[in-house]
């Protein structure tokens, strides 16, 4: 297990920089929870104001955040194609890639997602739906409620190695039955300032069927940490990265607050 920066850390850097001090070859995992491109909606003058004012109404919170804009389709594309290649790089041989994404309407980042897994010669092993039996209503009622998500499971395909994959004890996990490709999880209420935490569950969930206790997990979109507390939790080391201060602060909180545990590294860069 080899990286250029300490691993069980959490970086305050952009996901490219980040990136350029891994090393080939030398993550068994990643999570990724990228931009969805959902935003770019709020461009449209009059649907926002409709939108904010029906969520006031309401009290729903709305999804809308700055590192989710892009300016056009083909950034976004670029975009993904460029962090998706970093994580084939990294990724060691057999090595796997859960990525979370949408389909909302017209706004939506899945297309570009499966678009660059194939380019960067992923190998598409399932797409997972996540449920959410308390998914939040549709502001506008114009379409069906977006109650799910997609998660798409790749694998780094070479001619070495064996796919880590705990069939057993997934079927351990889901009441002696084999585990199916839809989920069905509760979002969790979240004390944190972020706009699309993810539950506890549903990062274990990876962690067990993909990897192994000391396996190297790594999120390059660590948000406010759930990828390494589920690592910690199921003794796996972590390394991840998030431009947001706030939100390193946060993970360093979580982090610090487990039992006998504390963030190894906190860095601003």
């Amino acid at each position: 297990m080899m990286t250029m920066l300490p691993t069980n850390s959490i970086y305050q850097m952009d996901c490219f920089e980040f990136f350029r001090q891994i090393d080939d070859n030398s993550i068994n995992l990643v999570i990724a929870d990228p931009p969805y491109y959902t935003t770019q909606w709020i461009k449209r003058k009059y649907w926002g104001e409709q939108v904010k004012e029906l969520a006031g109404i309401k009290n729903i919170a709305r999804f809308e955040a700055d590192w989710d804009k892009f300016d056009s389709e083909e950034a976004y594309q670029q975009f993904t194609d460029k962090w998706i290649s970093e994580c084939y790089r990294v990724l060691k041989p057999k090595g796997t890639i859960f990525v979370h994404s949408i389909l909302s309407g017209e706004w939506t980042g899945l297309p570009n997602v499966i678009s660059s897994l194939k380019q960067n010669k992923f190998k598409m092993l399932n797409m997972i739906n996540w449920l959410k039996p308390n998914g939040q209503p549709n502001l506008a009622g114009v379409r069906f409620a977006f109650c799910s998500e997609q998660i798409l499971w790749a694998c780094k395909e070479t001619d070495e190695g064996k796919r880590t994959f705990n069939y057993q004890r997934l079927k351990t996990m889901n009441n002696g039955k084999q585990m199916r490709d839809f989920w069905i999880i509760p979002t969790e209420p979240s004390e944190y300032e972020h706009p699309s935490p993810k539950p506890i569950k549903l990062a274990k969930i990876m962690i067990e069927a993909s990897s192994n206790e000391k396996d190297l997990v790594l999120d390059c979109f660590m948000g406010t940490g759930t990828t390494a507390v589920a690592s910690i939790m199921l003794n796996r080391n972590y390394i991840g990265c998030d431009n947001n201060q706030d939100y390193i602060k946060i993970c360093q909180k979580r982090i610090n607050g487990l039992p006998n545990t504390k963030l190894e590294q906190f860095m601003e860069l």
